[in-house]
């Protein structure tokens, strides 16, 4: 993960005393950012040397993919320096996006892998949140799902249900539910904990319920997009108690 001072398991968190995966790169990222010149870009560290920071991310993702094409594996590889801080910094990546991602896919790691490309949320802040679908902008980040033709064709139930479940309420709950899943198919001889109701999520192969709600999905009432806006008179007694507390703060 690149931005050493914003990621994800070390913001307002003690970190890892121990190296907590197989291959680490925040050692390595920690060096370049000390050594190597930087360009920021809306106050985060947008180039490191002469590559923009999120490629040694990336690079790492391919050279993980290539190394290993036949072990069972897993990678988590996350990029904050061009999307976290603006929304309109994420265009600038577009073309180098897309070269990873037909990089990917000539190499054969998207033949060979379940890969989810996926935003952790939306802008919080700005004048994208003035518009009507701010609200729904910082709680419905974007998600893509790529499925290898393989196993498309082996799991025809799963690719139905996908394709229903675009249309339903899901979180990262289901997400995790559904790597469970999958080591389950895998591994059908252990079992794993979402069959015995020990975790919230489903799994997103199986067809999630209509009628599901927030409460359901364990999504918090903060971030709920179920709820629609009303339209209140502005000068309701209430409404205009809390106008005045706002306007004190």
């Amino acid at each position: 993960e690149d931005c050493n001072g914003m990621s994800t398991f070390n913001y307002i968190k003690c970190g890892f005393l121990q190296q907590p995966t197989d291959y680490y790169l925040r050692p390595m990222l920690m060096a370049l950012t000390k050594n190597l010149d930087i360009v920021e870009e809306a106050g985060l560290e947008y180039c490191v040397g002469r590559k923009h920071h999120a490629e040694y991310v990336f690079d790492l993702m391919l050279q993980f993919g290539n190394t290993f094409p036949v072990d069972p594996l897993f990678g988590l590889f996350w990029a904050n320096s061009f999307s976290h801080n603006a929304f309109e910094m994420p265009a600038t990546m577009d073309t180098k996006i897309l070269e990873y991602l037909m990089r990917m896919k000539s190499d054969g790691i998207l033949e060979r892998s379940i890969v989810i490309f996926f935003s952790d949320h939306g802008m919080r802040w700005g004048s994208l949140l003035w518009l009507k679908s701010g609200f729904l902008e910082e709680r419905l980040p974007t998600m893509f799902i790529s499925i290898p033709s393989w196993y498309q064709n082996e799991h025809p139930d799963f690719m139905r249900n996908l394709q229903i479940n675009q249309r339903r309420l899901t979180s990262p709950y289901d997400i995790y539910a559904t790597m469970r899943h999958i080591l389950e198919v895998a591994e059908p001889e252990n079992e794993f904990p979402y069959l015995n109701g020990t975790i919230r999520g489903v799994s997103i192969f199986r067809e999630i319920p209509e009628n599901r709600n927030c409460n359901d999905a364990g999504i918090p009432e903060h971030w709920c997009t179920c709820v629609p806006y009303e339209t209140v008179d502005k000068n309701d007694e209430l409404v205009s108690n809390i106008t005045s507390q706002i306007g004190r703060a």
